[in-house]
């Protein structure tokens, strides 16, 4: 991703000298051991070679696709907890899994793993929801819950906060694909 280039992808974030080894290096499961300031680096990376952004979801964003903006939702397949919707402390798995393996925790917008996995960085900061610079080292809001949490912290609701720096095996990503808009 271009992680040895310090001022490119990096300017007024702090970087460590090697990025997070990742818990199960394996193409499908999600990228886990990344801080917030890797995975804006990534999106600034990812946005260059494609040709349109990519960033991280604002908490909003987040919780619309959680809920599809439905209030009864508490998880992202409706008001109930069901077993086999997500990847969370009670499967007893211990580990990260495969992206879609749970299809049946699918919000209603056929979002997958919203619930459970990795716990997934968002945009803004924990304390100021509208505040989204990237040049603070505020802490910044995680949401989803974590293979490695209980199912409670898996609820459309439930946000946590951690330091940008922070890196875990529980702790991912999820990016949104802004819509580039054609020039004519």
């Amino acid at each position: 991703m271009g992680y040895a280039d310090r001022g490119r992808w990096w300017q007024g974030l702090q970087r460590e000298d090697s990025p997070g080894e990742q818990f199960r290096p394996i193409g499908n499961c999600p990228a886990d051991n990344v801080s917030w300031y890797d995975a804006v680096a990534y999106c600034r990376w990812a946005s260059a070679r494609l040709g349109f952004e990519v960033r991280l979801p604002s908490e909003a964003e987040w919780q619309q696709a959680a809920t599809g903006g439905q209030r009864g939702n508490t998880h992202p397949w409706g008001s109930d907890w069901r077993e086999g919707c997500a990847n969370t402390w009670e499967g007893r798995l211990s580990r990260t899994t495969a992206a879609g393996l749970y299809p049946a925790g699918a919000s209603g917008q056929g979002v997958l793993d919203l619930a459970g996995n990795v716990w997934e960085w968002c945009l803004n900061a924990y304390d100021d929801p509208h505040r989204t610079q990237v040049g603070t080292d505020a802490r910044r809001v995680v949401r989803g819950g974590s293979w490695n949490y209980f199912r409670d912290r898996a609820r459309c609701a439930t946000r946590n906060d951690y330091d940008p720096g922070g890196r875990g095996s529980g702790l991912g990503l999820r990016l949104v694909c802004v819509s580039p808009i054609l020039k004519r």
